[in-house]
């Protein structure tokens, strides 16, 4: 929901920086690593405007920033990823297949390539 927690999170995983750590913790202990595993992220939206106004805090983007911030201070990076717009989105991961795609308002798309 926002970019930091400010070191006082009640619900760590409402804060790209405190959820972002908490899901590599747990992700390590199941057996994550970066040779192994590739990383996909969607979402961090912002809403469209009219051309003279300005999104003040830009959170979405913030959000963004965070995360590859993250990432990268951990040697981690995103294989792809799908950001911004006002829509909504949902992620859906093919066990089988290992193929990540992301279905939001009325598009369809495939951030990873499965090598089919």
């Amino acid at each position: 929901m926002l970019p930091s927690c400010g070191g006082q999170a009640d619900n760590p995983a409402c804060y790209v920086d405190s959820g972002l750590d908490l899901l590599i913790s747990e992700a390590i202990k199941l057996g994550f690593s970066a040779e192994r595993g590739k990383i996909f992220a969607a979402g961090a939206g912002w809403p469209e405007l009219p051309d003279n106004a300005e999104d003040f805090f830009r959170v979405g983007g913030r959000n963004v920033l965070t995360l590859r911030e993250i990432l990268w201070r951990k040697g981690l990076f995103l294989a792809a990823g799908d950001f911004g717009g006002p829509q909504s989105r949902s992620l859906s991961v093919c066990v089988a297949t290992g193929e990540v795609t992301v279905f939001s308002s009325g598009y369809k798309k495939v951030l990873s390539d499965t090598g089919k």
